[in-house]
């Protein structure tokens, strides 16, 4: 296999109920959201098959809670370090039994724009199929969606305004004489673990059971740079990918469960998604 320049990890998390904080959208969010770039007119002339700058990104979570507001809804996760607000979609159907969770973020790097690019993606895919296919419906039966599409706000609009190939977030450091801090290495997690102090070994340090790593494109010949016309089937093939992690997890976990295959059960398990680099 070619060495792939995307990455991200799929972890698994016990933990005792759903996401602690469920905050409302703050008053200021829409002038924030408008400084950000141009809103797209509608969601149903929403281009998935492009990147865009945070303002539409913004704008496509508003609309597309609207549009899904019975199982979607839009949270305030927090600030930035540049004060910009932070948003994560939950996309739930009511249950009466406890449900697992997943937690998916994208973007932890910011010059790496297919990241977004696929959590929209992969948000559109469950919304638009969770009705007739078997298979997402009977996942969105057992677990709840937290998804961020773009965690490094702040390194995300750096690249779009100033420096394309931008990777860090942008706190100051040295007295304003250094940029940045590589978010995916700021764990709480030691750096002589198996993938040196990313989430991935703070996920194991705190008992997380489940580790993945997948390879997306670019194979090294456009770098960071993949054109808009791999949009489409890196996260076609991603989408397959993550969807065949949980139905493993399904028929181990929840499937063996209902046939009294194992003795005890989870209360819920999530799931991290964080795209990387390899280079």
């Amino acid at each position: 296999m070619k060495p792939l320049v995307g990455t991200f990890y799929l972890l698994g998390m016990l933990v005792p109920g759903g996401l602690a904080h469920d905050g409302t959208l703050p008053k200021h969010s829409q002038e924030d959201v408008d400084k950000m770039g141009n809103s797209p007119s509608s969601l149903e002339t929403y281009n998935y098959n492009q990147y865009h700058p945070i303002g539409e990104i913004y704008q496509w979570m508003s609309q597309i809670s609207e549009k899904y507001k019975d199982v979607v809804t839009q949270h305030f996760l927090g600030m930035t370090y540049e004060a910009r607000p932070m948003y994560y979609l939950k996309i739930s159907q009511p249950s009466s039994n406890p449900k697992k969770m997943i937690w998916m973020d994208c973007g932890i790097h910011a010059r790496e724009w297919i990241a977004p690019a696929f959590c929209q993606w992969f948000v559109k895919e469950i919304l638009q199929n969770y009705k007739d296919n078997s298979r997402i419906s009977r996942l969105l039966r057992n677990l709840d969606l937290y998804v961020l599409p773009v965690l490094n706000v702040d390194g995300y609009i750096y690249t779009w305004t100033t420096d394309r190939l931008w990777r860090k977030s942008r706190s100051p450091h040295n007295n304003g004489t250094c940029f940045g801090t590589d978010l995916n290495r700021n764990f709480d997690a030691s750096w002589c673990n198996a993938t040196s102090g990313s989430s991935r070994d703070w996920a194991r340090d705190i008992g997380i059971p489940f580790s993945y790593t997948f390879e997306l494109r670019d194979n090294g010949t456009h770098g960071f740079l993949l054109p808009e016309d791999q949009i489409q089937p890196t996260c076609e093939e991603t989408t397959e990918a993550v969807f065949s992690v949980l139905d493993d997890v399904y028929d181990k976990y929840w499937a063996a469960n209902s046939a009294g295959k194992v003795s005890s059960t989870p209360v819920a398990l999530g799931l991290l998604l964080v795209f990387i680099s390899l280079f």
